[in-house]
This record gives structure tokens, sequence and C-alpha cells, in this order.
């Protein structure tokens, strides 16, 4: 299956190897341009944890402290991560005691509120240009004082790449668009049985395009198999295999964009869109009159769900409606202070 992989760069080669790993076609197609910006942090007096929320957030942490006695007070200081990839690169970065909220930036709030106390001392909040405002709002509702440090900025892709640009001009021309007469509708109106193209489950796992019905529709406007036009072209990409893998609501926005500003929306109808989690499903699905096939949600906010919701969408049995599994455990050393 052709998959493209809209991660940042420093992060999308390893997940190219394991898609080639799984028998897939990676594209890589960065939707968001990540850039280091360190800053001095000095010496940790009065800070009992950190906080990170992403794995940019880590490096950008990294390239703020530098090497001496004060990096190495910050090493030694607990840090609890939003996942667990992001609490690997903080171990591979140094850091020693660290903890996985094993989730979003909900669960990252809830465990600081079960694990620290906020007389215990400040929290140091590494993390991007406009990203971390909810996380520290929720804290410091609940009593934390933070410290939050914009460490790396992002900014959006302006193109799509060649290839993942001709990927989706050929899904144009076979999409179910493609051949449909003036008054049969673009795909954006719900059917007569009131479901739309985009109808979702109640787990936010997508249900896929649904035809328009038999109702007012002549013999032969449909195919030989009895489908209507829009599913036999869909069902043609679906059988080439094509999917977009999202791992955060801006790279779904601006994949949208993109997309939209190049006039290639027809070919989101032929693609998958596998989302980490509800909140990027709705980034994704945010344009209206631009459908994707389906729109598949992770069951759990990390890489392994997100591929085993994108080998369900290869093998073409995912379950609809199924919910999100709950957040795991927390794993680490840190205990209430």
């Amino acid at each position: 299956m052709r998959v493209i992989v809209t991660r940042p760069e420093a992060d999308a080669g390893a997940l190219a190897a394991r898609l080639r790993g799984l028998g897939h076609g990676p594209l890589l197609a960065p939707m968001l341009l990540v850039s280091l910006r360190p800053v001095p942090l000095g010496a940790p007096g009065g800070v009992q944890a950190i906080l990170v929320t992403s794995r940019n957030g880590v490096r950008g942490l990294a390239a703020s402290l530098g090497r001496g006695a004060a990096a190495r007070a910050w090493r030694a200081l607990p840090l609890i991560a939003v996942g667990d990839a992001t609490e690997a690169e903080a171990r591979a970065a140094g850091f020693r005691d660290t903890l996985s909220a094993a989730g979003d930036a909900r669960a990252l709030a809830a465990l600081v509120a079960r694990r620290l106390d906020p007389a215990a001392g400040s929290l140091l909040l590494a993390t991007g240009t406009g990203y971390g405002l909810d996380l520290a709002r929720r804290l410091r509702a609940l009593g934390f004082r933070l410290r939050r440090r914009t460490v790396y900025a992002v900014r959006p892709a302006r193109d799509l790449p060649g290839p993942v640009r001709a990927m989706l001009e050929e899904a144009t021309r076979h999409g179910p668009t493609a051949g449909r007469s003036k008054g049969q509708g673009d795909g954006r109106a719900a059917g007569p049985g009131g479901v739309g193209p985009e109808a979702v489950g109640p787990g936010g796992v997508g249900m896929g395009a649904v035809g328009m019905g038999a109702v007012g529709r002549a013999p032969d406007s449909r195919s030989p198999d009895g489908r209507a036009p829009g599913a036999t072209a869909r069902g043609r990409m679906r059988d080439q295999g094509g999917a977009v893998l999202f791992f955060s609501p801006g790279a779904a926005r601006g994949f949208v964009a993109l997309v939209r500003r190049a006039g290639l929306g027809a070919g989101l109808a032929g693609l998958e869109a596998v989302c980490i989690s509800r909140a990027v499903a709705r980034a994704a699905r945010a344009v209206p009159g631009l459908d994707w096939g389906r729109v598949a949600v992770a069951a759990h906010p990390d890489t392994p769900a997100l591929l085993a919701a994108l080998a369900s969408v290869a093998r073409g049995s995912g379950r609809r409606g199924e919910d999100q599994a709950p957040n795991a455990a927390a794993r680490g050393s840190i205990r209430r202070r």
C-alpha cells in the first residue's frame, strides 16, 4: 500500500523504514518544518520536574542545556513525557528519571496531578511555539507553577512533494467524482438515508463513503455489479491502495490546505486518512467538500496503534465504531514528592 508520511523530517525516516518492512511503499511529505530554538535555562533551582509533550521538545531542551554542572542538574530531575516515544527520546538525551503518560496532553496533566505536589516546586514545560498552552492552563488551574519555555518552532510546509502530488493526481483521475454527470452531486451532501460520505462511528473511526443510494437513480447509472459509479471508482483506488498518516492536527490541517490549493481535493475520496487521535481526525475532516474515502482513528495515541490501524485499513477489515483504548498504565520511577 502506498502510504504518505506527514511527520517532520527528523522522525519520518525511521517510520518509513518500518513501513517498508511491513510491505508498504512510503512517500515522505513532512507537513511541519521544525527548527530548534535553544534558550538559556540557568540552574534548575526550585524546579521539581520537567514536562515534555513531544520528541522535538526533548531535542530543543537538550540543545538548550548544553554541558556543565547546570546541565547535569537538569538531567537529574524527574522528567514526565507525554508518551513512550518521547520518553525514549529523553532517555537517549541523558535524562535518567523518566516517566511516560502513555497518552496525550490530558493524560499528561492527569499524571502530573497524581504524582506531583504543587507545593514541592515549579515545573518546566519545554514546548514549541504555540504548543502546550492548554496543558499549561490545566496545570495552573490545579495550583502548579509553570515555567513554559519555547525550545522549538514549527512552520507549515509550502508545497506538496512531487511524488505525493502525482499520487493525488492519479486518485483524482480515478476518484468517485470522475465521469459523474451534472446534478448527481459531488459527494458532499448526505444521501437519502441521511448518511453523509464522511459518517463517523461512535468511536471516531470513519465509516467510509456511502453512495447516494438507489432512490431516484436510473437503472443504467450503476455499474454491472450494482454499485454506484462513485463506489466503483473508489473501490478501484482502494484496490490500488493509498493512505495518509497523521500524527498531529497541524499536519492534518496543513496537508488538506495544500491539497485544496493544488486543486486535488477530489483525490482524497480515493485515499484513507489514518489518524493518531480523534482530534487529529477532526482536523483532517475540517474542510467542507474535501471528503476522504475513510477516516480511521488509532485505538491509542501512539505509533504502534497507528500502524495497527493502518494494517486494518490495508486489509479492508477495519472495525467501524471501535472506541479508543484507555490509556495504558504509566511507567517510571517518579513518586509523589
